[in-house]
């Protein structure tokens, strides 16, 4: 926090909300006696998000360094030409740049030096590498220097797999784009409701709330569409008629 620019009475007041904290546990269901704490935070304490944004503020420093020296070569966008090299939201992390052996490198070892500092390792396995227009034998020999998978950049994919739709033909695909820009707003909506009304929106009802958009849309943009919502729910390949596969 010294090396973030906190000044050193709020250091102060940290430590001794660290250091004079008394918890208790449930045992057989009776709390037991208070106890001190000596390090790190309990679950469900008020200051855990602020630690887990001094770790994310570590990444972001040690990527920066990386851009700056010119180790990673981030992406350029928009008109202006900002140059992107990471964006982080929650625990989740998206790192931009060239498909270049170099930028595979730099990210080899800049998690390998996030593991030894922060104490914290990144799960390969869950991690997925995306190309655009990216040779293909270059991309692969990538995921297994990293030891990841190759992600998909179908749109049409993504949507099969969080709303547990049938993957349908290429002929086909244009027609889920309709569906898939709805979702896209539905998830807009639902992540500021989340964000400013404090609300928990589940995953069930958020695929309610999909589903029942995306009905309403379909019907309004589309007069041939006569289908009931509960045939829209209940077999959406049959409303848009796809083949039955």
């Amino acid at each position: 926090m010294e090396r973030m620019g906190f000044p050193s009475k709020w250091r102060m007041w940290i430590q001794e909300c660290l250091s004079t904290a008394r918890v208790s546990v449930l045992l057989n269901g009776s709390p037991s006696s208070e106890f001190g704490v000596g390090r790190g935070l309990r679950q469900g304490d008020p200051l855990a998000p602020f630690l887990f944004l001094i770790v994310a503020e570590g990444f972001h420093a040690l990527m920066a360094k990386a851009v700056e020296f010119q180790v990673f070569v981030g992406y350029e966008a928009g008109q202006e030409a900002v140059l992107v090299s990471h964006l982080q939201y929650a625990d989740d992390t998206l790192v931009i740049g060239e498909a270049s052996l170099q930028n595979i490198w730099a990210i080899k070892a800049i998690f390998q030096l996030f593991k030894v500092v922060a104490g914290l390792k990144v799960n390969f396995h869950k991690s997925k590498l995306y190309g655009i227009n990216v040779d293909r034998e270059l991309l692969d020999g990538m995921t297994l220097f990293l030891n990841c998978t190759v992600g998909s950049n179908s749109c049409h994919l993504h949507l099969a797999q969080f709303v547990g739709l049938p993957i349908c033909s290429s002929v086909d695909r244009l027609r889920w784009s309709t569906v898939w820009m709805t979702v896209l707003w539905s998830l807009w909506i639902a992540r500021n409701e989340a964000i400013f009304s404090d609300k928990v929106i589940l995953h069930s009802n958020l695929l309610k709330l999909i589903q029942l958009r995306s009905w309403k849309w379909l019907k309004a943009k589309d007069l041939s569409f006569q289908y009931p919502y509960s045939s829209w729910v209940g077999s959406p390949a049959v409303c848009l008629n796809f083949m039955d596969i």
